[in-house]
């Protein structure tokens, strides 16, 4: 088969098809457990053209972490822009996270996974990615409560809602819970009881 198109584009297309290897080849191994060769095989590519778009396996996954997080960051706070009390941030939040989720199903199944089994450089990277969501919604909380609610509240009642997000879509993209609806009403209602408290303390 003869390749098309410019040499970056040929470029690009290599990289993409090792990333969506990658995804392919952890739907049943965490990343750390497969080998240059097995990603290579499965990208059609011969083992050392590999490294003519990545140093190790842990880059191509640190590569999946950053496009995942990067569009979601995008898309949250996009929804919760102009939002004017927190209830209201709720429900747009939690669609555009499981919107996401839904759209780019192996990448949400990657990180799900890769959250807990895979390598320590893999974990870091999504731990640092969530520190990131939090800090936004962090943000966006404090310019909807009084400034004199301390900035280390705002950090833990942003990082118990980003979690319990985040518990909820590695269910969906997981697990596939038989009543993904119900699942999603009821993360909701739990966001809401949460963003209520949250309130209520700020006015106390």
């Amino acid at each position: 088969m003869i390749e098309t198109g410019t040499r970056a584009e040929r470029k690009e297309r290599t990289r993409r098809a090792i990333l969506d290897a990658a995804l392919e080849l952890t739907k049943s191994a965490p990343l750390a457990a497969v080998s240059i060769r097995q990603l290579a095989r499965q990208a059609g590519i011969q083992a050392p053209s590999f490294y003519g778009h990545f140093d190790s396996i842990d880059a191509v996954g640190l590569a999946l972490v950053d496009e995942s997080f990067t569009s979601l960051r995008e898309a949250l706070v996009e929804v919760r822009r102009g939002v004017l009390r927190g209830r209201d941030m709720v429900r747009p939040s939690v669609t555009a996270l499981t919107d996401q989720a839904r759209a780019k199903r192996e990448q949400f199944s990657f990180l799900a996974r890769e959250r807990y089994a895979g390598s320590t450089v893999i974990r870091q990277s999504i731990r640092a990615q969530l520190a990131l969501i939090e800090a936004d919604l962090a943000l966006d909380l404090a310019r909807l409560l009084p400034p004199s609610w301390p900035n280390e509240d705002l950090r833990l009642a942003s990082r118990l809602v980003v979690l319990t997000v985040v518990d909820t879509f590695a269910e969906l993209v997981i697990d596939e819970p038989a009543g993904p609806e119900e699942l999603l009403d009821q993360t909701l209602r739990l966001l809401y009881r949460q963003v209520r408290a949250a309130l209520k303390r700020a006015s106390a």
